[in-house]
């Protein structure tokens, strides 16, 4: 029931942003109906005789809708009305395709679209919940499965039963006795496809969650390619794939037996049930109450077999097919009804202007049950630079993304200019700060591109000045292609110093207020550290600066030394007085500059 409710939604989806494509599709699809019966009716009455089959004219009034007078009709207008016909057929058939083509993509393109800006809007802990591969499958594969349900909402469940009716109307005109009889399967057609319906949806739902595994899957493996080679990790990879592989094949097969279980039915009903057919005719004709013959039967057989049966099949076809779709239209909806963690509160107030203070109060931090952060409370003043150290698990990072609202606590607040940040409008509070991470993340495309991420609107003069900031400008210059030089994925054809410092000329052009470094010089070799430290001294000026580090090297010069343990701060002051009494910060200093 819940993904036919999807359904439902989604064909909502398609008619509010395609209403004028919808109403020309019933258009259309309505001519095609009753254009091909007519030229079905109209060339078996007109060779019919020609043939020597009889035909009775009171059938004739079949095609008095259309003004066609088959009595005293001349060869030339048998001839132009067949072409007519046949033309409009072609014409009303070529329409709909191209209608029905436009509304889907059309509609695909926007759900796609509504869906990377809900996930967009989710805050990082969605994220940190959520497998890649797998929004990357709900993306692509559910929606491009919800592309075949609108495919039918749009075109076979207006398109075949229109055909399916307008065909019955001819046939019920013809001859009413005959075309009851044959609708005595209808039943039968109804309960296999709602029984084979149910058992296709099943496994179509745990169909695209293996393919959901899959994708995940191959995108861990391609993401973590260097670490695969380097443990030789290829066989375990090959072997990990194939499981998943392989379910999804098994679920596959269930949906390919079930959809052809309910083929055959209709196969069956449409084929074998003729000696039942042809015993009924001859009651009929017994009782004299059957009146087709010679071209009136031809007739009546080419509209039911060439539209009424051939539709029936179609559409049975369709069915089957959305049974996959439903799975997938309901996952999408899963998705697109994820309550959105952190949004901006009724009344959020802008921020235009920035000093730059920070203050956190009383703040208490937990993941789930357990505590990350313990009655947090600091302050930093307009230009003061504070460093944040301790080992690893302390909280130091959670408690960085409290600052740009990653996160929100459970207990006390985070001010900015005095300014609870939950009031603040978040898209003001992000344009002034800027975030330097120790796994600094690039984007597959030109180096100035990259820097440019930082303020898209920034001119090629400023990205230049953000780049001699960054101690990058002479590494640019060096490179065939320059600024245009596209830096792989991930950044993988600059080193890690280079790719610290794009980040930095990143951080540059957006010239924040207030700056967050997380790590931001670890795990570089030390001309590249020395580099990188140059850069990120020039960008602390005039700005109010949280560092996170665990050289104590680089935070010498802070203003304010905050030492975290377990979730709690246990020590803070400056550098020199620190090291003036034991605690934490004098071991970790110790340890790190005993030689």
């Amino acid at each position: 029931m819940r993904d036919f409710k999807a359904l439902w939604r989604l064909f909502g989806f398609v008619l509010r942003r395609f209403p004028g494509g919808i109403v020309l599709t019933i258009l259309v699809a309505a001519g095609y109906a009753a254009a091909k019966p007519t030229l079905m009716v109209f060339l078996a009455q007109c060779i019919g005789p020609a043939l020597g089959l009889s035909s009775d004219p009171a059938t004739s009034r079949v095609l008095d809708w259309a003004g066609i007078d088959l009595a005293g009709i001349s060869l030339k207008q048998a001839i132009a009305t067949a072409f007519v016909l046949g033309l409009l057929v072609t014409v009303f058939a070529a329409a709909r395709s191209i209608l029905v083509g436009r509304v889907t993509w059309g509609a695909v393109r926007d759900l796609r679209q509504t869906l990377c800006e809900r996930l967009l809007a989710h805050p990082i802990a969605f994220f940190e919940n959520r497998r890649s591969g797998e929004l990357l499958s709900r993306i692509n594969n559910d929606v491009e499965a919800s592309r075949v349900a609108m495919n039918f909402l749009t075109n076979d469940a207006l398109y075949h039963p229109f055909l399916i009716a307008g065909g019955l109307i001819y046939c019920l005109r013809l001859d009413w006795r005959m075309t009851a009889l044959l609708a005595a399967a209808t039943p039968l057609v109804a309960l296999s496809l709602h029984h084979f319906g149910k058992r296709i949806l099943k496994s179509s739902r745990k169909g695209m969650e293996r393919l959901a595994d899959m994708t995940d899957v191959l995108q861990q493996l391609f993401s973590g390619i260097r670490v695969v080679k380097a443990f030789g990790g290829e066989r375990h990879e090959k072997d990990r794939f194939l499981n998943v592989n392989r379910q999804h094949y098994h679920q596959m097969n269930r949906i390919v037996v079930a959809r052809a279980a309910n083929s055959a039915v209709v196969d069956f009903l449409s084929y074998a049930c003729a000696p039942l057919l042809a015993g009924g005719l001859v009651w009929l004709m017994a009782r004299g109450w059957m009146r087709l013959a010679g071209a009136d039967l031809v007739a009546y057989a080419a509209v039911m077999a060439g539209q009424v049966v051939a539709s029936l099949r179609a559409f049975t076809r369709a069915w089957n097919e959305l049974q996959y779709a439903a799975a997938g239209a309901a996952r999408t909806y899963e998705l697109l009804d994820e309550p959105v963690g952190l949004t901006d509160t009724p009344g959020a107030q802008p921020l235009s202007a920035v000093r730059g203070a920070v203050a956190i109060e009383n703040v208490h931090f937990r993941y789930d049950e357990e505590p990350v952060l313990v009655d947090i409370s600091l302050s930093a003043q307009p230009n003061q630079t504070v460093a944040i150290v301790g080992p690893s698990g302390a909280g130091k990072s959670t408690l960085l993304d409290l600052v740009p609202r990653f996160h929100d606590p459970q207990k006390g607040r985070v001010l900015v200019d005095g300014i609870d940040v939950r009031s603040l409008c978040q898209e003001d509070l992000l344009a002034h700060i800027a975030v330097v991470g120790q796994d600094t993340f690039l984007f597959n495309a030109a180096i100035e591109e990259n820097i440019r991420y930082g303020r898209p609107q920034a001119s090629m003069d400023e990205v230049r000045e953000a780049a001699r900031v960054a101690n990058l400008a002479e590494v640019i210059d060096r490179l065939p292609e320059g600024y245009a030089t596209v830096v792989g994925e991930r950044g993988a054809k600059l080193s890690g110093g280079e790719r610290q410092r794009v980040a930095i000329a990143r951080a540059v052009l957006r010239n924040p207020k207030i700056l967050l470094l997380d790590e931001a010089t670890s795990d570089l070799d030390t001309d590249s550290e020395r580099k990188v430290q140059e850069a990120l001294d020039r960008l602390r000026r005039g700005r109010t600066t949280f560092i996170i580090a665990h050289r104590l090297s680089t935070v010498q010069g802070a203003d304010l030394i905050l030492v975290l343990e377990r979730g709690r701060i246990v020590e803070r002051g400056t550098h020199r007085e620190l090291l003036e009494r034991p605690g934490l910060y004098r071991r970790l200093y110790e340890q790190q500059f005993q030689d």
